[in-house]
């Protein structure tokens, strides 16, 4: 909740946590919500009442600086202080639009999510994520995703996150593409329509992937 995140950014955190919330199972799943910026500030312990999560993200205010170890760390309401009374399994997920101020943590970050078993999930909006995010989330199990731009994206990374957390393993997909007869640009759709989950992306085929045509000999004389 760092002075950056006023204004659509903001937005875009309110919306993931909804998301998040109303994907929650409520007989296997509880959540926690907890704030930072220099510091940190503890908005609501571990329940699993929709309502009364969805109230409390509404009315999250914004100020100060980016402070990681805060988010993380620090007492009394960094993410791992939080995780140390979680009854089921720990994950935590982790959202900013800058860069921390200062250099985190990073190995008491991964080594006290280590000791609690807790997944991390790194989410930046608007920028490139920081070596350091992708450190933590690699390290402890989880994913990172960044330069988060829309509402939409957002709550689909959110449902995914979900999905993973709550025992979703990931797969690979596979396809066969038409022949190309140039190396252009290809755009892809993917729909995972019982999750609600939707992507989208672009990628250049290799090289080797585009037919050339051959003549053996070169030419003929007639």
């Amino acid at each position: 909740v760092s002075g950056s995140m006023i204004g659509f950014n903001l937005e875009i955190a309110k919306a993931a946590a909804n998301a998040y919330i109303d994907g929650m199972g409520i007989h296997n799943s509880e959540c926690a919500i907890t704030t930072f910026s220099s510091s940190n500030y503890l908005i609501q312990d571990f329940t699993i009442d929709r309502e009364l999560l969805k109230q409390k993200v509404d009315a999250i205010k914004i100020g100060g600086g980016t402070n990681y170890d805060a988010g993380f760390i620090d007492k009394p309401a960094g993410g791992l202080q939080l995780t140390k009374n979680a009854n089921l399994k720990k994950v935590i997920i982790f959202l900013s639009d800058g860069l921390p101020n200062f250099p985190p943590s990073v190995d008491r970050i991964v080594n006290e999510a280590l000791a609690q078993n807790v997944t991390i999930y790194t989410v930046t909006i608007g920028l490139k994520s920081p070596a350091v995010l992708k450190t933590i989330a690699e390290k402890t199990g989880g994913m990172w995703f960044e330069s988060v731009n829309s509402i939409e994206v957002i709550e689909d990374i959110y449902r995914k996150i979900q999905s993973l957390a709550e025992g979703s393993e990931p797969c690979s997909i596979a396809w066969k593409s038409g022949i190309p007869c140039s190396v252009e640009e290809s755009k892809v759709e993917l729909n995972e329509y019982s999750k609600n989950l939707k992507t989208s992306f672009s990628y250049f085929p290799p090289p080797d992937a585009v037919p050339i045509l051959e003549f053996n000999p070169k030419s003929v004389l007639f």
